[in-house]
């Protein structure tokens, strides 16, 4: 590294070059500008740059920060009143006028640039590697994977618990094998992505079993053979089991105690007083996945 102060104006644009910078020099700023250098004097696209950075935060705000220098210098661009802006103190906007040979193709250029903006590679490292193993998953050897946004759908699942816990459907208590069999498959496939087995699986199952034994001992079945196709899954892509045995060996013994427990409570609670406490029960669990979900989306 050579040590000099870097000249945006003079910055090449066609090699490598590495810029050094502490916490609060300008890093933000030097990349907006030479993202609209590259589009103005190379004539790239916003879908022919790829930026990258660290954090959800700092990548919308360069994404905020790109766009807005865009919207500027569009603007500056359309009033042909270059003659000042070549004597600013912002080094881009002095660059811009000095340099800017037709102010109207720039500024139809740097127009096109604000409309197409939305789809501009601008990413975290994290998700734009997630994203090019996706997309060439072929070459990479990678799995076909589909990335859901997990706060809203906590939400949205949340709530639906609630619903199902409270509306009654006695139409399920008649139901055919067949329809319970795809109920189940339908949760295990959306726990696949967010979680919440249980209380999913229990508002589904509450309204096929009039008395509280068989809805139980159903709803354990059911939890059994989900985990077990959840095993095979992440067995087969990958997961290693064998760093996590304590903890797997302790949470089964430690559902075997609660069984044990449950047992015995189950067999002094009456039919309503389990329904009702159930309800209730499922209700706060669904709230909290809200609650969670809602706090992940501030």
């Amino acid at each position: 590294m050579s040590g000099r102060r870097l000249d945006i104006a003079r910055a090449p644009l066609a090699r490598t070059t590495l810029v050094e910078a502490a916490a609060g020099t300008g890093k933000t700023w030097t990349i907006a500008a030479l993202y609209v250098r590259l589009l103005l004097e190379r004539r790239l696209r916003t879908a022919d740059l790829l930026v990258l950075t660290f954090g959800r935060a700092a990548t919308a705000e360069l994404k905020s920060r790109i766009r807005a220098r865009l919207v500027a210098l569009r603007g500056l661009l359309e009033s042909g009143d270059l003659e000042s802006a070549r004597e600013s103190d912002d080094a881009l906007v002095a660059h811009v006028a000095r340099t800017s040979a037709d102010p109207r193709a720039d500024a139809l250029w740097l127009a096109l640039a604000v409309e197409t903006f939305d789809q501009a590679p601008v990413y975290t490292i994290h998700s734009f590697c997630q994203r090019v193993l996706t997309e060439h998953a072929f070459e990479s050897g990678a799995p076909f994977v589909t990335e859901l946004d997990d706060p809203p759908l906590k939400i949205a699942l949340g709530a639906f618990i609630i619903a199902a816990t409270w509306w009654k459907v006695p139409a399920l208590r008649d139901a055919k094998p067949a329809v319970i069999a795809f109920g189940g498959a339908a949760t295990t496939f959306l726990t696949m992505f967010f979680g919440a087995t249980g209380p999913l699986t229990a508002a589904f199952l509450e309204k096929a079993f009039a008395e509280r034994r068989a809805y139980v001992a159903s709803h354990a079945a059911a939890m059994t053979m989900q985990h077990a196709f959840k095993i095979l899954a992440f067995g087969f892509a990958g997961f290693a089991f064998g760093q996590w045995a304590g903890m797997i060996a302790a949470m089964i013994l430690s559902g075997f105690a609660g069984t044990l427990l449950g047992s015995r409570l189950l067999a002094a609670l009456p039919e309503e007083t389990f329904r009702i406490a159930f309800r209730w029960l499922l209700t706060l669990l669904a709230l909290d996945i809200m609650r969670r979900g809602a706090i992940a989306m501030l």
